[in-house]
């Protein structure tokens, strides 16, 4: 089963107001021309961590992907224990929270909230019921 993540929508037209400006800076600047590129690919790896994160949870594993660059996958009976880390804001349609998953004896992985957390949570617990759920949110 699949879980997308929350998006933030300040974050997601910060992003992309700078990837404008940064495009429309190119065609306009003929020296320097490689800091703007350069910050525009970094802005561009930072929006793709928006629309290409998700958990993908399988029959015997946790797989969290966010952006190009990160691909864990967990095992269900290494998984100890989440957390939730960030700032917490009382809307449910975004945030700027995240989870920490520790597995292993020392390994965590920090990443977004689910947009279906609660289902999320209990499909965790039903698959790993060693699993503690730490410092849950108040306004959930």
């Amino acid at each position: 089963m699949k879980f997308k993540a929350k998006k933030n929508p300040f974050h997601v037209i910060f992003i992309t107001l700078f990837i404008t400006i940064f495009l429309v800076s190119l065609f306009f600047q003929n020296e320097n021309s490689i800091f703007f590129t350069l910050m525009m690919l970094l802005n561009i790896v930072n929006l793709s961590s928006f629309y290409f994160s998700h958990y993908d949870v399988t029959e015997s594993s946790l797989f969290v992907k966010h952006g190009f660059i990160l691909r864990t996958e967990i095992p269900f009976e290494d998984i100890r224990h989440i957390t939730y880390s960030g700032k917490t804001l009382r809307s449910e349609k975004w945030t700027r929270q995240q989870l920490e998953i520790h597995y292993n004896l020392f390994d965590s992985v920090t990443t977004f909230v689910p947009q279906e957390e609660e289902k999320f949570i209990s499909l965790l617990k039903e698959n790993c019921p060693q699993m503690k759920v730490l410092n849950m949110p108040a306004n959930k």
